[in-house]
């Protein structure tokens, strides 16, 4: 099998947010992942998204529950063999997702891959995502490198690490979904933890792989961004 003969599912929560919807998809048809599903999940909001993504993408509207529970249900609703989330105010790279798809088809031991993210603003520039958080400490992290560039974490020292500091950015992950699946998803009673979470019990639970090269997507920070609110 090679990254071809699999398909993907993204999954985008939202609310009121129909123009970064449109460039986020905008991004996701631009890159270079096969047999792509888009599932937009309307969290109870009151815009143009549903006309926004008409023709492009699965829309799916639901009462206002949070994005824990947006990702679930789109996910519950897609049918790709992997699946991947990301967030309507960020994008997929051009290349990335495609390497990330063919290393997960073809390393079936490995239940979830990972790659770096351009973190920032137009206006302020942007940074490595991984190198921020993790630095030089994530990558002599011990692990097996396959031929393909892939880097099979060791769990118990990965968990370690991640559970003080996370360095594992959703919108550049790809997860098999019979793997997501069997970890029960998302915690809809968390807010903005509810990916560290899943971060962890997935490391704790499966084969995580690291995707050396150029990043996946692009994290925007701004000031309307969750990651901005300590409560969350």
């Amino acid at each position: 099998m090679n990254g071809r003969d699999t398909s993907v599912s993204v999954i985008i929560p939202t609310f009121n947010r129909s123009a970064l919807v449109d460039r986020c998809i905008r991004s996701l048809i631009s890159a270079d992942a096969a047999g792509l599903e888009i599932v937009v999940v309307d969290d109870g909001g009151s815009d143009d998204t549903e006309s926004v993504v008409a023709g492009r993408a699965v829309y799916l509207k639901q009462a206002n529950a949070g994005p824990a529970a947006a990702r679930n249900n789109g996910a519950a609703n897609s049918r790709g063999d992997f699946v991947a989330f990301i967030d309507s105010d960020d994008e997929w790279t051009v290349a990335g997702i495609g390497r990330l798809q063919a290393q997960l088809a073809a390393n079936p031991d490995v239940d979830l891959v990972f790659g770096d993210s351009l973190m920032g603003n137009d206006e302020d520039g942007f940074v490595s995502f991984v190198r921020t958080y993790g630095g030089d400490a994530f990558f002599a992290l011990p692990g097996a490198s396959r031929p393909d560039g892939l880097r099979v974490l060791e769990r118990d020292v990965f968990f370690r690490q991640l559970s003080t500091r996370n360095v594992m950015f959703l919108g550049s992950m790809l997860i098999r979904r019979t793997f997501f699946e069997r970890i029960s998803g998302f915690d809809p009673a968390l807010c903005g933890a509810a990916d560290w979470d899943f971060f962890m019990r997935a490391t704790a639970a499966g084969v995580v792989g690291y995707s050396d090269g150029s990043a996946v997507s692009k994290y925007y920070k701004h000031d309307a961004g969750m990651s901005t609110n300590s409560d969350h």
